[in-house]
């Protein structure tokens, strides 16, 4: 049996630096190397949805410290989604209770994206290298070497590709491009202040069916606690998590071929203002009041399926191997699943008790038969959202909503 030697980490994401939060716990050696300059280089703002899976990947992956900082700074257990009409007209509303006996730590809450990657970086900061751009990667039956656009390079035993959806590990294993599904959103946030949403969107995550292939998504991240004076009280800097709460907000569209993919977040926010123009005042009300420097435009792909290519010391994990249109707030969940998995394989590894390719094929089968099963439903419910279908519009839009009335006012 060949022990595993220095793992390299691309991208210093949520999956990547999961990964090596679990290597670190195990003592494992391990590099991450990210292409962004600073940790604050890239809008990290939005939040996630994470549900028991994704919970008890992190708490597997993470120091009992950081994981009890991780439950004090997500957001408030519990919730709702419901599905509503462009006029905010109520299709149906789904409840996230917690049960008798349900331990409320692996409740479902929403999580700020930045003040979670902020957490995982926390005891590893030695260990991830930023501005750091993989240019070519040299794959041999021992060796991984990893050449950058600075004109450094890496040797190590193992490389991990976590570099999302252009993920250039990706490309030099063979794996095929994802396959854009049509449509487009654009992502925005707006602070939460008294007054801004209407009743029916204040609670829970909300997603609005408009014309014809067109949706509106917003949920709420209110903290549990305060962030930057919980880090404090955990014994680290509050400063770069110094968060208010806010909306969340998306408009789908469909694609146009003739649109600049890349805008600036003016004119992106402007096309959000125009496209809101179809749905409730309350809508437009959250779009309006955004920070403008915020929007950015998101092409909704999806991963095709894929064959491993038969390199022994190269993987794939999270948006770089299974992305997914973000309509089953699985994404997250998933990604946080591989680095749990992935540690485990490489802690059985390490200990001499299995081949590292042995692991690797048990692995990415694992992660293919998940991922493809979390797209199929994802792109599913994208298609029912964003409808262009009049039969399946009709039932979403009138059929519904009249039956739902006539059974309220049976009861």
């Amino acid at each position: 049996m060949t022990r595993i030697g220095m793992v390299s980490i691309i991208g210093a994401g949520l999956s990547g630096l999961c990964l090596a939060q679990g290597l670190n716990k195990r003592g494992l050696p391990f590099r991450v190397f990210e292409a962004e300059q600073t940790p604050e280089t890239r809008n990290q703002g939005y939040r996630i949805s994470l549900d028991e899976n994704g919970i008890r990947a992190l708490e597997e992956c993470l120091p009992t410290h950081l994981f009890d900082l991780f439950q004090a700074t997500s957001g408030i257990p519990g919730g709702s989604f419901q599905m509503l009409r462009g006029d905010l007209n109520p299709i149906f509303r789904f409840r996230f209770d917690l049960k008798e006996g349900d331990d409320p730590r692996y409740a479902p809450r929403q999580v700020d994206r930045g003040i979670l990657r902020r957490l995982l970086m926390l005891g590893i900061e030695d260990h991830v290298t930023f501005n750091r751009s993989l240019s070519q990667v040299h794959l041999t039956d021992s060796e991984a070497k990893l050449f950058f656009a600075d004109g450094t390079f890496n040797s190590s035993e193992l490389v991990v590709g976590a570099d999302g959806a252009r993920s250039k590990l990706k490309d030099a294993l063979g794996y095929p491009s994802a396959k854009h599904l049509g449509a487009n959103a654009i992502y925005g946030r707006t602070p939460l202040r008294d007054g801004l949403l209407d009743p029916i969107l204040a609670n829970g995550g909300s997603i609005a069916i408009g014309p014809p292939g067109r949706a509106f998504f917003s949920t709420s991240m209110k903290f549990a606690n305060p962030p930057a004076p919980t880090f404090e009280s955990f014994g680290f800097d509050g400063s770069p998590v110094e968060v208010a709460p806010y909306v969340m907000w998306a408009v789908i569209f469909p694609a146009n071929e003739n649109e600049a993919i890349l805008r600036n977040p003016e004119s992106l926010h402007a096309m959000a203002r125009e496209e809101a123009k179809a749905f409730h005042p309350a809508i437009r009300r959250v779009i309006d009041a955004a920070c403008v420097g915020h929007t950015l435009l998101v092409p909704l792909r999806a991963s095709l399926p894929f064959h491993r290519n038969a390199v022994p010391n190269a993987t794939l994990m999270g948006d770089a191997v299974h992305l997914m249109p973000p309509f089953r707030a699985q994404g997250g969940n998933t990604a946080l699943l591989d680095a749990a998995d992935l540690t485990r394989s490489l802690a059985r590894a390490f200990e001499g008790g299995s081949s590292i390719a042995s692991e690797l094929r048990e692995y990415e089968a694992l992660v293919a038969d998940r991922g493809r099963d979390q797209i199929n439903a994802s792109t599913k419910m994208m298609k029912i959202m964003a409808a262009t279908n009049p039969v399946l519009r009709f039932a979403l839009l009138k059929f519904i909503p009249w039956f739902r009335t006539a059974i309220l006012r049976k009861s």
